[in-house]
């Protein structure tokens, strides 16, 4: 990744337009996806956050799908250790030189339980 790369687009979630997530509806987990980014290559390490901890182990781009974008699931077990309330998602990437990105855009979601 070269100091010019700009921002890494935000990620989406299965949560529909009010980005509201309850607990009660991701029983297998919250689908997440990390859009292609600008110099997207296979071989890239892509690392999710919520809030500043994160949420999953990396995710490595495959041979043949550096163009495409990624789907991710994050455990109901992770989203419930965070508790009720609004929270920041967002992403990096490792390049294989190790070269870390800067942050990608945020989207914030609000996690409840109605169970």
């Amino acid at each position: 990744m070269s100091e010019t790369t700009p921002a890494l687009p935000a990620p989406t979630v299965a949560a529909g337009d009010s980005n509201v997530v309850d607990l009660a509806d991701v029983q297998e987990g919250l689908s997440v996806t990390i859009p292609a980014y600008a110099d997207f290559e296979a071989g890239d390490q892509v690392q999710v956050f919520w809030g500043g901890t994160s949420a999953t182990n990396p995710f490595t781009v495959p041979e043949g799908e550096g163009d495409q974008p990624i789907s991710l699931n994050i455990p109901r077990s992770t989203l419930e250790a965070l508790g009720d309330g609004a929270v920041e998602f967002r992403y990096t990437v490792t390049d294989r030189a190790g070269n870390v990105s800067a942050p990608s855009e945020p989207i914030t979601l609000t996690l409840t339980d109605q169970t």
